[in-house]
């Protein structure tokens, strides 16, 4: 059995992503239906490895942004409920009024 490792270089880009999307990313790579990449050459350095793994990175940071954001939406409807709104209330008595006099 061969073990994920991808190589050193991509360290900081790997820090960036959760254990699971690294695993996620070395499944894909190598074993892609067209041009798989074998797990020697997942371990070397190489462009298309770092292009995706960048790429993986900017999806994820953009994930981990649209949860704080959801996350902070309900705080914001709650405070609207406490401030004071101004109702005016009409009552339809049937009658119209001519204002042409």
């Amino acid at each position: 059995m061969y073990i994920m490792t991808f190589n050193q270089a991509y360290s900081e880009l790997l820090a960036e992503l959760s254990p699971s999307i690294k695993n996620e990313a070395w499944v894909h790579l190598t074993s892609r239906k067209r041009n798989p990449i074998s797990k020697k050459e997942a371990s070397e350095i190489n462009p298309i490895i770092e292009s995706f793994l960048k790429h993986e990175a900017i999806r994820y940071q953009k994930r981990l942004m649209r949860q704080k954001r959801t996350q902070s939406w309900p705080e914001c409807s709650t405070l609207l409920l406490f401030k004071e709104v101004s109702t005016i209330y009409v009552a339809d008595n049937g009658t119209q009024t001519d204002d042409n006099t």
